[in-house]
């Protein structure tokens, strides 16, 4: 036996939820930090620890910009060869002015940085993105394996769709830029230092990575056109991102690689928000391939065990870090029991059990459970069991009502009567907004074709892009409203399903991406950052991407694998293999194929966005390819769904199978909720996995200045700070048509367009300076046939004017003639800034 030290994992987490004002508070940095910190403490204990851990947790006031910067070196510092230093950083992002010497490096001329709980105070700076680079690259001089976790955003491009609703508890990780011009000897690092960093805009996903010399790897919140947002999940306000890191973690049985468990990390945050995709980046390619923190975290077995304690309660050793999920009304984790000396092979036949397990509370590391013995028997309270899970509680979607108090009823009533029998619904329930994944917004208004009555369902976290929309305040419309909720809700369940007890490994089914390009070739894809594609100019439908997939059985058994297509419009399409389900021997491979309009297979899978969707200004749509892995052969029909709101399935109408796995039992049971959670004792065990990729497609629109043929220069002049720069990113979106203008942002570019007929009428540019931000090109349209104004010095007073008024929040803004006289009769729709 070997007698080297273990090597070690020196951690520093920062955590802020509590800022000195004028920072605006978060409040699930801390609870990230903390979750994740006990976990790999749990994880990283026991005679088969490989790594000892020595963590540091610097939350709230502790976080100084100081004291951050004096645990990298005396405490990070420590990590030698063979040890492993982590950074995990959970707050506000922001920028601030780069000084002119830093301008080779910085395009833009700002910095990224992190928001340390000083760093507005009079004599206090954040810690800028060449700071961080420098602590590490001393870290990583010591030859540690050094990893990044970063759970905030890393620009303010990221706030133009972000949503900051503290009613609903979503709120975005990025605080306003600091205006301060910061002098250069406030830097830890010399000029010279600095020189020897990449430039920090050179087309990485995210700033953060580009770092100086050392071995390292990035694990990032969101990219640096996005938002990293924190919300209410499972009791407690939680950044979305670190919250599925965590639970991806407790789930896995086995030791996985950075690459893996980013894969799912990253479908789940997108099955939860939008505007939000993680990033993973590593200095050197090999690097994703790692386990992640060096394996650090000790493998579990694919089952629990089980035993009665002293006060004669029978527990199990799988808890909250575990992924044992607490019981959901009725609903509970169910485990079937095995004598203590049952191999694996004994495990996968229900027939050998010996009785049951139902899971009545969790704890951290254990639960609490009630056994019932097969054939009317009882337990040795001396003996030790197995306990394999095969039942799993799948909790309601919940949605809070919000809107028309009469409509609402109307969907209460339907929601009462939705489920098997004219019971409630199995699969939705109302609830507050704190807690609610989805909103149901119940309004009336008035437009031109007269008064309108909606039912608009969307996510929380997305101020309703891609709603789902319903007409009509009656009992047939509340009672479609709530179809489509359940659709959603089952849709909901299938994206983030998943088995928190494998022995498959993650790697026994290789799954390969290909373009074929214009020549025909096939191009390889990576997938880890997810699959990117872009029409061809000009962006018709016939210049969409194409794909083709390729899976390859790599394990020593005979695997059944389904492999579905979860598309945004909330559709499941599950032939992308012949039949749904395809057997794959070891060492078999065979390509995703579906049927053409003649009924030939064909590998070719097109990526489009619909036309209809494009009109309206839809340019991305995002996908989940989702891999499905079985022992045994699971009914992909199960899983088909139309999508919305053209069509809504109110359930799967047919019988459940007779010959059921358990795999077949829980999908039967994410579309219909009827079938019970209980295992028939002849059912046979099937063990199952996940792997899930993210597709994203783009169809561009023209160029601004394209969009805009007929045009005339405007005589436009100003100027605005950074703050203000924010704020106008983020653009207006009309509530209604009542409300005549919408403004956008897009890449340096804020376009005004009449909300009838979406016509662009006015278009500026703005570029980014030493001094601030200067209007440098404004443009009014002069297409007669589409608008009508030629007064140029007019037309800059109301665009001066909606700047103030819908973009800068300023409620005193005035409309005024050539004369200065106010305006009169101006009608304002909206209280807040809408004309």
């Amino acid at each position: 036996m070997s007698s080297d030290p273990k090597p070690t994992l020196y951690a520093l987490f920062v955590g802020i939820d509590t800022y000195q004002p004028p920072v605006r508070s978060l409040r699930g940095c801390v609870n990230d930090v903390s979750r994740v910190e006990a976990l790999l403490r749990e994880r990283t204990q026991g005679d088969n620890a490989l790594m000892q851990f020595e963590p540091l947790l610097l939350a709230n006031e502790a976080a100084t910009r100081p004291a951050i910067i004096q645990a990298f070196e005396e405490h990070l510092g420590r990590a030698g060869a063979n040890d492993v230093a982590l950074f995990y950083y959970s707050g506000h992002g922001s920028q601030e002015p780069a000084p002119p010497e830093f301008w080779h490096l910085e395009p833009d001329h700002l910095n990224e940085t992190l928001v340390c709980y000083d760093s507005r105070q009079p004599d206090g700076w954040d810690l800028a993105d060449k700071e961080l680079s420098y602590l590490i690259a001393q870290v990583a001089k010591n030859g540690p394996h050094v990893a990044v976790i970063l759970d905030s955003c890393h620009s303010g491009s990221g706030t133009r769709d972000a949503v900051d609703d503290t009613a609903a508890e979503v709120r975005v990780r990025l605080h306003t830029t600091d205006q301060r011009l910061r002098p250069l000897d406030s830097y830890i690092l010399t000029l010279a230092e600095a020189d020897l960093l990449q430039p920090n805009k050179s087309g990485l996903s995210t700033p953060w990575i580009a770092l100086p010399q050392g071995r390292h790897i990035l694990m990032a919140a969101c990219g640096d056109n996005e938002s990293a947002k924190e919300t209410w999940i499972d009791g407690e306000q939680r950044g979305v991102f670190s919250y599925f890191l965590q639970d991806t973690l407790q789930s896995a049985g086995e030791t996985l690689t950075y690459r893996d468990l980013f894969k799912r990390i990253s479908a789940l945050v997108q099955t939860k928000v939008t505007f939000q995709a993680p990033v993973l980046e590593a200095t050197h390619a090999d690097e994703v391939q790692r386990p992640f923190l060096g394996g650090a975290i000790v493998e579990r077995t694919p089952y629990f065990t089980l035993r009665q304690d002293k006060e004669r309660i029978w527990t199990m050793d799988g808890g909250a870090m575990h992924g044992v999920a607490p019981p959901v009304g009725s609903e509970t984790t169910v485990l079937s029991l095995f004598p203590f000396d049952a191999d694996l092979g004994t495990l996968t036949s229900l027939r050998n059990a010996v009785g049951e397990a139902r899971v009545t509370s969790v704890g951290a590391t254990q639960s609490e459970v009630e056994v019932t013995a097969r054939g009317g028997g009882s337990f040795d309270s001396a003996t030790t069991y197995k306990a394999l899970v095969v039942g799993q509680p799948l909790a309601p979607l919940v949605v809070a009502f919000e809107g028309d108090i009469l409509a609402l009823d109307l969907v209460r009533q339907a929601l009462a009567k939705a489920g098997p029998g004219g019971a409630p619904s199995l699969l939705v329930r109302e609830g507050p907004l704190v807690e609610a994944d989805y909103r149901l917004n119940a309004q009336g208004s008035v437009s031109m074709a007269g008064y309108k009555y909606v039912y608009r369902i969307g996510r929380k976290a997305d101020a309703y892009p891609m709603a789902v929309e319903t007409h009509g305040f009656d009992p047939a419309g509340a009672a479609l409203a709530v179809a489509r909720l359940e659709h959603i809700a089952r849709w909901q369940k299938l994206a983030e399903l998943g088995n928190k007890s494998t022995s498959i490994g993650a790697d026994e089914i290789k799954v390969e991406f290909f373009q074929v390009d214009e020549g025909g070739e096939l191009v390889p894809l990576d997938a880890t950052n997810g699959l990117h594609f872009k029409y061809r100019p000009p962006f018709e439908k016939c210049d969409h991407p194409i794909l083709q997939i390729k899976l390859t059985n790599q394990g020593t058994r005979t695997y059944y694998c389904m492999l579905i297509d979860l598309s945004q419009d909330y559709s499941v399409f599950v032939d992308l293999v012949p039949e749904g389900v395809v057997r794959l021997e070891p060492g078999q491979e065979i390509w995703a194929e579906v049927r053409d309009n003649k009924g030939r297979l064909q590998r070719n899978l097109g990526i489009t966005i619909p036309t209809e969707l494009y009109e309206k200004d839809v340019t991305q749509l995002k996908d989940i390819i989702k891999l499905i892995v079985s022992t045994d052969k699971g009914d992909a029909t199960l899983l088909s769904m139309d999508k919305l709101p053209m069509t809504a399935n109110r359930a799967v109408t047919r019988g459940a199978p007779r010959a059921m796995s358990t795999l077949n039992r829980l999908m039967a049971r994410v579309q219909t909720r009827a079938i019970r959670v209980l295992p028939e004792d002849d059912e046979p065990y099937s063990d199952w996995r996940t792997a899930d990729f993210i597709s994203v497609v783009e169809r561009p629109k023209l160029s601004m200045l394209e969009q805009l043929p007929q045009r005339a220069d405007l005589p436009l002049q100003r100027m605005f700070t950074l703050e203000e720069y924010e704020l106008i990113k983020r653009g207006f979106r009309p509530q209604d048509m009542d409300d005549k203008w919408a403004i956008e942002f897009d890449n340096g570019w804020l376009s005004f367009y009449r909300t009838w007929g979406a016509v662009m009428v006015f278009l500026l540019h703005l570029t980014v300076e030493a001094e601030g931000v200067r209007v440098d090109q404004a443009y009014a349209a002069r297409d007669t046939d589409m608008y009508t104004g030629t007064d140029t010095d007019e037309e800059v007073r109301l665009i001066n004017f909606m700047i103030d008024r819908l973009l800068l929040y300023r409620p005193d803004a005035v409309l005024r003639k050539a004369d200065g006289t106010p305006i009169t009769g101006l009608h304002l729709y909206h209280e807040v800034g809408n004309v």
